[in-house]
C-alpha cells in the first residue's frame, strides 16, 4: 500500500531507514525468500529507491555478506542538486542490537566525505538506529560533531514511534512505520503508517508527514458510485416507523425498523438503541 501511494505522489526518489525484512536467521533459503518478497514491492516503485540497513537486515555475518552481495556497500553517499546524502549503517559489524555504533572505518569514511563536500547546501543523513540515544556509540558522537558545523538533518527509525528531536539546532527524526509492526494508536503516541515528504527550497527543507490513510487515488469517488449513494438518500434502505401514543407512557413500546435492499449487493447495518428521557432500551427482535 505504501508503494502504490508513493507512486501517486511521484517523488524524485525514495530513501529508507532500514528494517526491510524480518531477518534474524542464517538460513539462506529463508533470507532469499524474504528479500525476493521485499524487492518485489520495491520493483513496483516508479522512481529510484535507496537501501539503508537495519538490525533486521544486517543481523549476522551471513546477512551482512548477503547484503553486500545484493546491494554492494552497506554505507555510501551521493550528491543530488548540491545536497549531500549520507546513507549509513548503524549495524556496522553485524552488531545485532549489541552496542550499535559505526566502525572506525565507517567513521573515517564519513569524515572523508564531509571534508570533500564542504560547500553543499545541505547534508541529509540516514541510518536505522537513533544512535544519539545510545551512550556507548562513541563513533557516532564523533560523526555528530562533524555534522554540527553544517546545515544538516538526520533520519532514523528502529523504535516504531515517531519523535522529532532537536540537536545542534537541527532536526533529528525518529520515524514511525510504513507497514511495520505498530499498535497504530495514532498521532498522540507517534504510532501511524506514514512517509515523510521532503521539499528542498533555497532557504532549507520543508518536511511533511504524509499518513498513508490520507493518500487516495483519483477513484476515491466516481460518478457512478456517487449516483448510487445519492439514490440511497432519495430512497433510504432503512426506515424507522414512528410510534404514536397519548396520555401516560405505557410500560413497554414496540418499535419497528424496516430494511429494504433494492440493490444486487449485500448490506450490513448496525442499529444502536440509546437511552432517552424516560426510555430504556430493552431486548429487540
Amino acid at each position: 500500500k505504501g508503494v502504490s501511494k508513493i507512486n501517486l505522489m511521484q517523488p524524485e526518489f525514495v530513501l529508507s531507514v532500514g528494517d526491510l525484512i524480518e531477518g534474524y536467521t542464517t538460513d539462506r533459503k529463508e533470507l532469499d525468500a524474504q528479500w525476493t518478497e521485499f524487492n518485489g514491492f520495491i520493483g513496483q516503485l516508479e522512481m529510484p529507491f535507496f537501501y539503508v540497513a537495519g538490525n533486521h537486515d544486517f543481523t549476522n555475518q551471513v546477512m551482512a555478506g548477503l547484503w553486500q552481495q545484493q546491494f554492494g556497500a552497506d554505507y555510501y553517499y551521493f550528491v543530488y542538486k548540491n545536497i549531500l546524502f549520507l546513507c549509513l549503517n548503524s549495524e556496522d559489524g553485524a552488531t545485532a542490537l549489541k552496542n550499535p555504533d559505526f566502525s572506525d572505518k565507517q567513521t573515517a569514511f564519513v569524515e572523508k566525505v564531509l571534508a570533500g563536500h564542504p560547500n553543499v547546501d545541505w547534508t541529509m543523513a540516514f541510518m536505522h538506529q537513533p544512535l544519539w540515544l545510545t551512550p556507548t556509540a562513541k563513533n557516532w558522537s564523533k560523526v555528530e560533531k562533524l555534522l554540527s558545523d553544517r546545515k544538516h538533518t538526520v533520519f532514523t527509525g528502529h523504535l516504531h514511534q515517531y519523535a522529532l528531536h532537536n540537536r545542534n539546532n537541527s532536526d533529528y527524526f525518529v520515524l514511525a512505520t510504513t507497514g511495520g509492526g505498530s499498535s497504530l494508536r495514532g498521532k498522540r503516541y507517534g504510532e501511524f503508517d506514514h512517509v515523510v515528504w521532503v521539499t528542498m527550497t533555497p532557504t532549507g527543507p520543508y518536511y511533511a508527514n504524509v499518513l498513508l490513510d490520507g493518500v487516495e487515488d483519483k477513484s476515491i469517488q466516481t460518478a457512478e458510485n456517487l449516483a448510487r449513494v445519492e439514490s440511497f438518500n432519495a430512497n433510504p434502505p432503512v426506515r424507522f416507523e414512528p410510534v404514536f401514543y397519548s396520555g401516560k407512557l405505557p410500560g413497554t413500546l414496540s418499535y419497528k425498523v424496516v430494511f429494504n435492499n433494492t440493490t444486487n449487493e449485500d448490506h450490513e447495518y448496525t442499529v444502536a438503541l440509546t437511552p432517552g428521557k424516560g426510555l430504556v432500551p430493552g431486548q429487540t427482535n
